[in-house]
Order: C-alpha cells, then sequence, then structure tokens
C-alpha cells in the first residue's frame, strides 16, 4: 500500500474516534466537570509511559510548557461546553452539529491570531452558518425558543465548545510548529486538569456529586475515551499528518461531525427525535465545513497563477 494511502486510512480512523467521543460522552452517567476531569488525567498520566516521552519533556523549555499548561485551559472548557450541551440537550447529534459552527469561528480568529487581512468569502461561510443553527433551533421538540428550553441551552454550550475549539485550534498551529505534538498535548491535558481541579471544591461546596472513583462501568468508559479516544487517535493523527496534504487532512477531519451523528443513529437511534429542520440545518452548516477549505485551496491557486504571470 501506498504510503499516501495508508496515511489516508490512518486519518480516517482517526477523525472516526474523534466522533466516537460523543458517544461515549453520553454513555458516560458523570456530570460534564467530572468526566473531563477524569479523561484529563488519564490522558495525561497515559503520555508518561511513550518510548522515549520523559526525555523529550525534559529537553522542552519552560517557556513553552507555559504556552501549552495555558491552551490546556481552553481545551478544558472546550470539553466542558461540549460534554454539557450532549448531557443537557440529551442529544450527541445536537452537540456534534452545533460543533461545526468552529470553521466559522476559526475564519474569524485565525486573521485576529496571525495577524492577516480578513477573507470577505467568511461572511458567505458565517450566513450559512447562521441559517444553519436556526434551522437546528427550529427543530426543537418542544417548540420552545426562549433561553428557559433546555434544547436551546444546549445548542449554545454546543457553539460555545465550538468557539473554544477553534480558539486553541488556531494556537496550537501558531504554537506547535516548532514543539513536539506529544509533549503539547501532554502539556494540555496537564493544564486543563489542574485548571479543572481548582474548580472542584467549588463544585462539591455547592453540594454538587463528584465521584473520584467512579462506578467499573464509567471507568471502562473513561479509559476507552482517554486511551483510544484521545492518545491513540492523536497518534494516528500526528503519524498520517506526516504524508498527506494539510488540504486532504481537513477534508478528512471535517468528516468528524458526520461519523458522530451516524454513531448516534446506531447506538441511540437518535434518528428518532431528529426532523426535517434538524437535518437542514445540519447540512447547511457542514456545507461550510467542506466548502471553506475548498475556497481557500481553489483561491491559493489563482494567486499563484497570478504572481507566476506578473513575475
Amino acid at each position: 500500500m501506498k504510503p499516501e494511502n495508508k496515511a489516508i486510512i490512518m486519518m480516517h480512523i482517526a477523525t472516526f474516534l474523534f466522533g466516537f467521543t460523543a458517544i461515549l460522552g453520553k454513555l458516560i452517567s458523570l456530570g460534564s466537570l467530572n468526566l473531563v476531569w477524569h479523561r484529563m488525567w488519564l490522558a495525561s498520566f497515559i503520555f508518561l509511559f511513550f518510548p522515549g516521552f520523559i526525555k523529550m519533556l525534559k529537553d522542552t523549555p519552560k517557556t513553552v510548557y507555559k504556552q501549552f499548561l495555558s491552551i490546556g485551559v481552553l481545551v478544558a472548557v472546550h470539553w466542558l461546553a461540549f460534554y454539557g450541551c450532549i448531557k443537557l440537550g440529551n442529544s450527541a447529534s445536537l452537540a456534534l452539529a452545533t460543533f461545526g459552527t468552529i470553521t466559522l469561528f476559526a475564519a474569524l480568529i485565525e486573521p485576529l491570531v496571525f495577524k492577516v487581512k480578513f477573507k470577505k468569502r467568511e461572511l458567505f461561510i458565517g450566513v450559512l452558518v447562521i441559517v444553519g443553527l436556526t434551522f437546528i433551533a427550529k427543530s426543537n421538540p418542544d417548540q420552545e425558543f426562549s433561553l428557559k428550553s433546555s434544547y436551546i441551552q444546549a445548542m449554545i454550550l454546543g457553539i460555545v465548545s465550538a468557539f473554544f475549539a477553534a480558539l486553541f485550534s488556531v494556537l496550537n498551529k501558531k504554537y506547535v510548529q516548532d514543539n513536539s505534538p506529544t509533549v503539547a498535548t501532554f502539556l494540555q491535558m496537564s493544564g486543563g486538569f489542574l485548571f479543572l481541579t481548582l474548580l472542584v471544591p467549588f463544585m462539591i461546596w455547592q453540594g454538587q456529586a463528584f465521584e473520584f472513583v467512579p462506578s467499573w462501568r464509567d471507568m471502562g468508559y473513561l479509559v476507552l475515551l482517554a486511551i483510544v479516544c484521545t492518545n491513540i487517535a492523536f497518534s494516528l493523527e500526528m503519524e498520517a499528518l506526516k504524508k498527506m496534504s494539510a488540504f486532504t487532512s481537513n477534508l478528512i477531519l471535517n468528516m468528524e461531525p458526520i461519523y458522530g451523528i451516524l454513531l448516534a443513529i446506531l447506538f441511540f437511534a437518535e434518528n428518532q427525535m431528529l426532523n426535517a429542520w434538524f437535518y437542514s440545518g445540519a447540512a447547511l452548516i457542514f456545507l461550510t465545513v467542506f466548502i471553506h477549505p475548498i475556497l481557500d485551496r481553489h483561491l491559493e491557486k489563482k494567486n499563484r497563477v497570478i504572481q507566476q504571470a506578473n513575475s
């Protein structure tokens, strides 16, 4: 098998596993903070057993620690909102559909971080996303469109999740280039875990339940979430990226919400609670997810042709 084809298969497997995290989030009975706390410490702990990892960690400049530990807080907030959306809306499909808005947020955040000009075509992407979200809101089974609706509250959490995912993804793109992706991920998991640990006493003080030792059932799902859907999926993605273009990898990674919704239909028969409004809204949002990299590639080729003609 050609290395390029092998890389494509590896990337699809990684993306499928990323989509599976929503399924595990619904299966685990823990609240979102409790769930993410366990996921982050488990993922951090497992990285310590990677061959040569301790040496890489020691060789990493201390300034890098601060960068990625801080980004880890953003990752933690993203996961809190993502799993909060699943728990509140009782729907993995809703969380995955609203997560598709990450394309819009990344388009808005990236020019600010990298200090480049905002692309006017992003306005078109933004309009499609807003229309898609409006359709999804119309799919509310309770037909309640105020902030009192748990469905609307779940949608908001899903959008917040997408915003923080876009933010830490753009920051990773800026800082990970000169550093080990494995070390960066370990520091992010550790930073998020430390941040959430500070929140645990407030949660307990308010009388909310927190399980430091989950049930055997939940622990099994958490280990699966940490090892298979975090460490293994991440390793497959990093290995695949070495042998494929950014364009191809982005197109495959954009399949995550689609894989996740198909899994939600398979595991929970969520298609029985979804209607035409939801599918129309999700389709519009997914359209932006795929059309964005295609437009970027087309315009890059066009600009190269113009530059060659002028040179």
